[in-house]
């Protein structure tokens, strides 16, 4: 069975073309990502979708509607906090909706962790005594989930993102010590929060999904600290590479540093300062690294019937 993905994310359009089977083996047969910022979150307006980025998106998801049409795939979209907080999402939902005959899924937070936890259990082996706390940072929020082995023990999404986060501290995107003091404090007590709602529960391993931990880990590799095939990075690993995001005060200096991604490197401080406080904060010795996300728990919980996806 095809089944196509369109994630309508805060910093990002994702998108996958993948097949599975009755054993849910996923083979994904294409994959893009278009950075569009529906939501900047800026304390100081609407948090509204203007036109023109509305006018980008239908072009982007017709791009995803063709694409499955071609290879006779369903297409699922799927939205997460740019479009839940927006103030005008029903307009742009209805809009997209009358223009190109395909539905929104807006996802509320508690059931876009469960989602994204389908899909990292899916691709890393679990046992099922072992406590997992699979983080993800996205670019309005972040889902942290407790589980055991494939079984869920508590979900939460908190709203720090690596785009809420940089509009917030730095919307020019400069950065300086104060800065990173702010952010720090004021993360740390969101985490502290969450903390103390899953007392009673160590995992013994700690996952990172999507762009943000991915972006880490790439730009540790570029700097020689792994090899190529390696999934994970403990705190000393972080740290160096940190240091050199936190020395590079501008976009255009951090986009020097080997490993950096372009369309990332505005954000990215803020990126680095939530995994600094989720490392201090939950005492975490390593984060292994998914490449399953939102996208492929998607996936599996419509083949499998388990949501009634539009």
């Amino acid at each position: 069975m095809k089944i196509g993905v369109l994630d309508i994310g805060s910093n990002s359009f994702h998108f996958i073309l993948g097949q599975i089977d009755i054993s849910l083996n996923l083979k994904i047969l294409e994959r893009n990502r278009t950075v569009l910022r529906l939501n900047k979150f800026n304390a100081q307006s609407l948090n509204s979708i203007d036109t023109s980025d509305l006018q980008k998106a239908l072009s982007i998801i017709n791009n995803a509607i063709e694409i499955c049409r071609k290879h006779n795939a369903e297409l699922i979209v799927v939205a997460t906090s740019a479009v839940r907080e927006s103030k005008n999402k029903n307009e742009f939902i209805n809009e997209i909706q009358n223009k190109l005959g395909i539905r929104i899924n807006v996802l509320e937070g508690e059931e876009e962790a469960k989602l994204i936890y389908l899909g990292v259990t899916k691709q890393l082996n679990f046992s099922d005594s072992e406590i997992i706390c699979n983080i993800d940072i996205g670019g309005g929020s972040t889902e942290i989930i407790l589980g055991l082995g494939e079984k869920i023990i508590h979900a939460s999404s908190v709203a720090v993102g690596a785009v809420r986060l940089a509009s917030k501290y730095f919307p020019d995107y400069k950065i300086n010590d104060e800065i990173f003091e702010n952010a720090n404090y004021d993360v740390s007590l969101i985490l502290e929060d969450v903390k103390s709602k899953s007392e009673g529960f160590k995992p013994t391993k700690f996952i990172g999904s999507s762009g943000t931990f991915l972006a880490i880990l790439e730009i540790i590799k570029k700097n020689n600290q792994l090899t190529h095939d390696q999934n994970f990075f403990n705190y000393d690993m972080f740290n160096q590479a940190k240091l050199k995001i936190y020395s590079s005060r501008t976009v255009k200096e951090r986009m020097n540093i080997n490993g950096v991604e372009e369309r990332r490197a505005d954000i990215l401080p803020a990126g680095f300062i939530i995994v600094d406080s989720l490392f201090k904060t939950f005492g975490v010795e390593q984060f292994y690294v998914s490449t399953f996300s939102l996208r492929e728990g998607v996936m599996i919980a419509k083949y499998l019937g388990k949501m009634n996806f539009c």
